[in-house]
């Protein structure tokens, strides 16, 4: 029979155990107890702190490690990487002093150093650029102040110029073309050579047989070439001018004076090919400008000059010749006023009648040429009366020519009393008038005209005791017929005026109408 045992502790201390002991008839007669200090218990503890404390002093050992580490392998060169990043925005000098290992961070380090060195370059070529810039201003700006002293020797200015632009662009060659007055050739005003600081002039070359340089020179302010020999624009020019010289690149602008190109300024390198910056360009293009002051001012000086001498000249010789002048000037006037008084007479008697004094046929023809176009263009209505006196030469034949031309002049007189100011009235000779009606409204404008013209004709004259009765037969023609000529719309008014008299005189008639307005009215 198996013995069950029941083990507690009491305290911290001590445990105890107890069990059941039976007799012979299986019923329960003692419990026996035993009580035991916890050694085992206690040890267990002491084993468990020891074990904690020593993973405390492993876990601190190894994270110093890791720190230390940390700090020498990643910390560090982290701090040194940002250092240098905040130098740039202090502008010190960067520091490329960054370990290179093979990790990412190192590669980091290296594009940042990569970095570091393309903006460190690029503010050497800032700065150089802008040294330039401010050389080159300040050369110009010496140069301009110069241009505005008075000099008048242009071939001074120009080897100023040349001289300091090809000390500055550090060429062999500066020179000043331009062109000459048919604008064929490129005459060299001045060329600076910098070795033997030389000046030449008088060279000249043919534009023509470089057309591709010329255009390429139009299209651009400035037209750098990095090698002459090899450049399409320049490679014929240099086979045959350029190599003499040595010259291997050169960079040139237009000289512009009012708008347009009276010249070149050539800048030259001599034998090895160059690439030029576009400050150099921009300098090159200022360069021009400065020689087209240059040459503006030497022109104006000259002009003025020659002014002042001609006005000298002529001041002497008025103080000389005073009064003979006046006398001069005097008949000059009279002989320009007699001609300008022959020359009215003469175009008034060129265009008018000089009986009657009204325009004859060569003015009416142009103002119905005219009248006919803006018609045409306005859309507006015109008409011509053909006016032939009726029994004319039966009066020169009893009264004499004298009469007729007295009777020829009243009828002129109240012809125009009939018409409105901007009429016309001609006579195209003999007893034929021709009148130009513009701007009416409809045909009954021209008939109303038509019909006050025959009863002032119908009212007798009154010359020298003789009583004269007239009346006139008269042709009325529009436009609206399609004519678009003068001399037809005349010959149809003529036609028309002639169909009048043949059927009785003293009538007009109308052309272009229906049969029943065809009728003939007083």
């Amino acid at each position: 029979m198996q013995q069950q045992v029941l083990v507690r502790p009491l305290n911290e201390e001590t445990i105890a155990g107890y069990t059941l002991i039976r007799d012979i008839y299986g019923q329960p007669a003692v419990i026996v107890s035993v009580k035991m200090p916890r050694n085992i218990y206690h040890q267990g503890q002491a084993s468990i702190r020891y074990l904690f404390l020593c993973l405390l002093v492993v876990s601190v050992s190894v994270s110093a490690i890791v720190l230390l580490l940390l700090d020498r392998l990643v910390f560090s060169r982290l701090s040194s990487l940002s250092s240098n990043v905040r130098s740039l925005s202090t502008g010190d000098a960067v520091s490329q002093n960054i370990a290179a290992n093979k990790d990412e961070l190192s590669s980091l380090a290296d594009a940042i150093n990569h970095m570091l060195q393309a903006l460190a370059d690029s503010q050497y070529q800032q700065r150089a650029r802008e040294e330039r810039y401010y050389k080159y201003s300040k050369i110009l700006t010496e140069l301009a102040k110069r241009q505005t002293a008075e000099n008048s020797d242009l071939n001074a200015r120009l080897r100023e110029i040349t001289a300091a632009a090809a000390d500055t662009l550090e060429v062999e060659y500066a020179s000043v073309w331009v062109y000459s007055p048919g604008g064929r050739k490129l005459q060299c005003a001045a060329l600076y050579q910098c070795s033997t600081a030389a000046y030449t002039t008088g060279m000249e070359w043919q534009a023509s047989d470089y057309p591709g340089y010329f255009k390429a020179l139009r299209q651009e302010r400035a037209l750098a070439t990095a090698d002459v020999r090899t450049e399409p624009k320049t490679k014929k020019m240099a086979e045959r001018f350029l190599v003499k010289l040595g010259i291997g690149a050169m960079v040139n602008a237009p000289i512009y004076l009012n708008g347009r190109i009276v010249g070149i300024v050539c800048h030259g390198h001599k034998k090895t090919s160059r690439q030029w910056l576009i400050e150099e360009q921009n300098f090159t293009a200022s360069i021009a400008n400065l020689v087209a002051l240059a040459l503006s001012a030497w022109e104006r000086q000259r002009s003025q000059v020659a002014l002042q001498s001609a006005y000298d000249e002529v001041e002497n010789k008025i103080r000389e010749r005073t009064g003979e002048l006046a006398e001069v000037n005097q008949q000059l006037r009279a002989e320009i006023l007699a001609c300008h008084i022959t020359e009215k007479k003469l175009m008034h008697q060129a265009s008018h009648d000089p009986l009657t004094g009204l325009a004859n046929r060569t003015l009416f023809m142009q103002r119905l040429d005219s009248a006919i176009d803006r018609s045409q263009q306005e859309h507006s209505l015109l008409a011509v009366l053909f006016v032939d006196l009726d029994r004319f030469k039966s009066v020169n034949d009893t009264l004499g020519h004298a009469i007729g031309d007295r009777l020829l002049i009243a009828i002129s007189h109240r012809l125009q009393a009939c018409l409105r100011p901007d009429d016309l009235v001609a006579r195209l000779g003999g007893d034929e008038f021709t009148i130009l009606l513009e701007n009416i409204k409809n045909t009954n404008d021209a008939v109303h005209v038509a019909e006050r013209i025959q009863r002032e004709l119908n009212l007798p004259f009154h010359f020298g005791g003789h009583t004269i009765d007239t009346s006139a037969s008269i042709g009325v023609a529009f436009n609206l017929t399609g004519y678009e000529r003068p001399e037809d719309l005349l010959h149809k008014a003529d036609l028309t005026m002639y169909r009048a008299k043949t059927t009785g005189k003293g009538r007009y008639e109308i052309c272009d109408r229906n049969p029943v307005e065809q009728s003939a009215r007083r």
